[in-house]
């Protein structure tokens, strides 16, 4: 078995859906619980009564699950996956590379073959991939927690303003910094895709032809 081969999926899953996950998860209870449910959280953390691996996987898989909802959510603004007409939408026939009415054309399909091709070029179009989901799920998250907020700390206070404040930075920030993350992606990615010289089949790894001939 390949292990090498999770790790790219591994570094998505930590930095793409359980971070944000977690960073949401701890603001929201430093947001919305009142003292005495805090106060519980942190009595039930310094004498615990399950083992303590128990209680840290649990953290890591609710994060992960949170993570991977907001990130639905993200998904489906973005990307437009609503329905599944998105998925019979999807072309199953090899794509074009150069298609100047179709920008998109053959997008997904050059970054499966850098990944297949030259995994560790590809393991850093993955890192960028799951830092942009990070984005996606912290600016998803922050714009749900705004109305809970509201109506959690209702009636308002001045110090409430500047709360509010803070988290339209922090959505706006994920958003500016996703929109980086997809131009350095999408450069990234013709780079390598020429650099490679433009693979279309899989590597052959017992000939001694080029592994990114045309065929």
């Amino acid at each position: 078995m390949d292990i090498g081969s999770w790790i790219p999926q591994v570094f998505y899953d930590l930095i793409g859906r359980v971070a944000p996950g977690a960073f949401l998860l701890i603001l929201s209870a430093v947001l919305l619980l009142d003292p005495a449910s805090a106060s519980f959280l942190v009595v039930l953390l310094k004498e615990p009564h399950a083992p303590l691996a128990l209680l840290l996987l649990s953290a890591l898989v609710t994060a992960y699950i949170v993570g991977t909802l907001l990130g639905a959510i993200g998904f489906a603004l973005w990307h437009g996956e609503w329905t599944r007409k998105a998925v019979a939408a999807v072309q199953l026939e090899l794509p074009q590379d150069d298609d100047d009415d179709k920008p998109e054309s053959g997008m997904a399909f050059k970054y499966d073959a850098v990944l297949l091709h030259e995994p560790a070029a590809g393991a850093r179009l993955v890192k960028l991939r799951a830092e942009q989901h990070l984005c996606r799920v912290l600016a998803i998250g922050v714009f749900l927690l705004v109305p809970l907020y509201v109506w959690r700390s209702w009636p308002w206070r001045a110090s409430d303003v500047g709360v509010l404040a803070g988290l339209a930075l922090i959505a706006w920030s994920a958003y500016l910094f996703y929109i980086h993350l997809e131009i350095r992606a999408r450069r990234l990615l013709a780079n390598y895709w020429f650099l490679l010289g433009k693979p279309t089949r899989a590597p052959e790894r017992k000939s001694g032809r080029s592994a990114f001939s045309e065929p």
